[in-house]
C-alpha cells in the first residue's frame, strides 16, 4: 500500500525499461547503422532514464505548422524558468511562429524570473517536473470509489449518477483546503449511501444537482451514512501509509542522511497525509452539523407538485418541524418517528470511534445496500490513466515493444 503516486511512478519507471529494453535490442541486432558500435558501448539505462527526464521535464506541446494538432517541442531558455504560484502568461503566437510570455511582475535585474506551470497536483509535480510543491493549493489525493455490481439498487443509483454526471466507477479526488469534498464526489457519497425511498424520490427529482451542495438539507439517518463511509475510507487510506503525519514532519526537520529523492518522496506523502486528515476531520463536522440540524424538508421538493415551486415557496431555509411531508425524504421507518428517536439533536463524538472496526463498517449492507463496498473484482479494474501533455515521451513507448 502506501501513497497512491507510487503506483504512478511505477507506470513510469515501466514504460521507460520496455523502451530501453526495445532501443537496446535494436542497437544490438543492427548491421547496417553508423556508429552503432558506439551505441553498443556506451547504452546504458541510467543514461536513457536520465535522457527522458530531461525531455520530459523541459517539453511542451505547440500547435503544429497547419494547425491541425498539438505536438511536442523544446522550448530554450523558456523552459529553464521555474514554477510559482500564478496565472498562466504563455501563449503562442501563430502568426509569429513562437512562444510569448509575459513576466508575473517586476522582476529586478539579476533576479530569477518564475513562471506559472498551470494547476497541478504534487504527484505531477514530482513526477514530470522533479519537484514538490510545499502548500499546493491544486494538490489532491486520489481515492477509487464505485457502486458495487452486487448492490441490490446498483442500476438505480447509476441511473442517477448519469443523471447527475458524475461517474459510477471510478478515481476521485479529495482536494486541498477548507472543503475538502468537491461536487461530484459528494453527490457520489449521497448517492452511495441511499435506500430505496431516498433512490426512487431522487430520480424523480426536477433538481438532482442539490446533492453536489454541500449546504443542502437532507435525510439525517441516510446521509449520516455518507460521511460515515467516507470518514472511515479516509481513515483506511491513512492506515496505509508505512510511517505517520508526525513522523514525516520529524524526518523532514532532521533531513541529514536523507538524499534529495527520499526528501521530495517524504514531502510528497506528508502533504497528502494533511490533505487527508483535514478531509477526514471535515466529515466528521459535517456528520455532526447534520445529525443537530436534523432537517428533512429539502427532499420534498423532489416530488410531486412542489417540483413547480421557487425554493423561497417549498420552504428551503425554514426552520421546519419534520412531520408529515416534510419527512418524505428518507421513505424509511424512522422518518415517522420523533426528532429524538431518529437521533435528531444529540451530542455526537466524533471520535476515534469511526475508525473502529473500519473492515467490517465499508462492507456493511444497510437499508436495502446502501453501503456496498466496491467488490474485489471491481477494485481490481483498471481506471483510465491521466494524460497530460508532459507525459507523452514516458507513457508511449515505441512501437513494437
Amino acid at each position: 500500500m502506501g501513497d497512491p503516486a507510487y503506483d504512478e511512478a511505477l507506470k513510469q519507471y515501466r514504460h521507460i525499461a520496455r523502451q530501453y529494453a526495445y532501443f537496446y535490442k535494436l542497437f544490438h541486432t543492427a548491421t547496417d547503422v553508423k556508429g552503432i558500435l558506439f551505441l553498443k558501448e556506451n547504452f546504458s539505462f541510467e543514461a536513457y532514464r536520465w535522457a527522458v527526464s530531461a525531455v520530459m521535464t523541459r517539453q511542451n506541446t505547440i500547435p503544429s505548422a497547419d494547425g491541425s494538432q498539438l505536438i511536442s517541442a523544446l522550448i530554450p531558455m523558456w523552459d529553464m524558468c521555474n514554477h510559482i504560484n500564478g496565472k498562466i502568461s504563455t501563449e503562442f503566437n501563430v502568426h509569429r511562429n513562437c512562444s510569448e510570455c509575459s513576466a508575473l511582475k517586476h522582476f529586478k535585474r539579476g533576479e530569477q524570473v518564475f513562471i506559472f506551470y498551470g494547476a497541478r497536483t504534487n504527484t505531477e509535480f514530482l513526477i514530470h517536473s522533479g519537484f514538490v510543491w510545499r502548500n499546493n493549493i491544486y494538490d489532491t489525493v486520489p481515492i477509487k470509489l464505485g457502486i458495487s455490481k452486487s448492490d441490490p439498487l446498483s442500476g438505480e443509483k447509476s441511473a442517477l449518477l448519469k443523471k447527475l454526471g458524475v461517474m459510477v466507477q471510478g478515481m476521485f479526488h479529495v482536494e486541498n483546503g477548507e472543503e475538502p469534498i468537491p461536487p461530484k464526489l459528494l453527490a457520489f457519497l449521497r448517492v452511495f449511501s441511499m435506500d430505496i425511498d431516498a433512490v426512487q424520490m431522487w430520480l424523480a427529482c426536477a433538481n438532482p444537482g442539490l446533492l453536489k451542495q454541500t449546504d443542502t438539507q437532507l435525510d439525517v439517518e441516510v446521509f449520516s451514512r455518507a460521511w460515515t463511509f467516507i470518514e472511515t475510507r479516509l481513515a483506511l487510506l491513512l492506515r496505509s501509509y508505512p510511517s505517520s503525519l508526525e513522523n514525516d514532519r520529524k524526518t523532514l526537520d532532521e533531513t541529514a542522511g536523507l538524499t534529495s529523492n527520499a526528501k521530495l518522496a517524504i514531502e510528497l506523502t506528508a502533504g497528502h497525509k494533511e490533505i487527508l486528515v483535514n478531509a477526514q476531520a471535515y466529515a466528521i463536522k459535517q456528520r455532526s452539523l447534520l445529525l443537530h440540524a436534523g432537517a428533512t424538508n429539502v427532499g420534498a421538493t423532489c416530488v410531486g407538485a412542489t417540483d413547480l415551486l421557487s425554493p423561497e415557496e417549498n420552504g428551503i431555509g425554514k426552520e421546519v418541524e419534520p412531520t408529515g411531508g416534510a419527512t418524505c425524504v428518507g421513505g424509511g421507518a424512522t422518518d415517522l418517528q420523533s426528532p429524538e428517536e431518529n437521533g435528531i439533536g444529540k451530542e455526537v463524538e466524533p471520535t476515534d470511534g469511526a475508525i473502529e472496526g473500519v473492515a467490517s463498517r465499508l462492507l456493511d449492507r444497510t437499508a436495502g445496500g446502501a453501503v456496498n463496498a466496491p467488490s474485489a473484482e471491481e477494485e481490481e479494474e483498471e481506471v483510465s490513466d491521466a494524460a497530460s501533455s508532459g507525459e507523452a515521451m514516458a507513457t508511449e513507448p515505441p512501437e513494437g515493444v
